[in-house]
């Protein structure tokens, strides 16, 4: 989509002829109904909104998992699943 920002001139007016852009909205989209499973039910969305609000409160608290983070560790990806777990189990409902 940055690209095709940068040149809207250049897009071609029939989106057949723009195999990159083409390619760009099939992700898109794909990611849309990847998210749509996950957000589209209330409960769902209010338990990803909990898990992200305290992942930001543990970064603020715990500058070793800030860095992960801001480093993609790949240590990050194996703590992440215990921290989901803690979670769970500190409030299961």
């Amino acid at each position: 989509f940055q690209q095709a920002e940068r040149c809207l001139e250049m897009i071609n007016p029939y989106l057949e002829n723009n195999a990159g852009l083409v390619a760009s909205l099939v992700e898109y989209e794909k990611s849309w109904e990847v998210a749509a499973r996950y957000l589209g039910e209330a409960s769902s969305l209010s338990t990803l909104r909990l898990t992200v609000s305290r992942l930001q409160v543990l970064r603020l608290s715990e500058p070793a998992f800030d860095a992960m983070c801001e480093d993609c560790d790949a240590e990050l990806f194996m703590v992440l699943p215990r921290l989901m777990w803690l979670f769970f189990v500190q409030n299961p409902a």
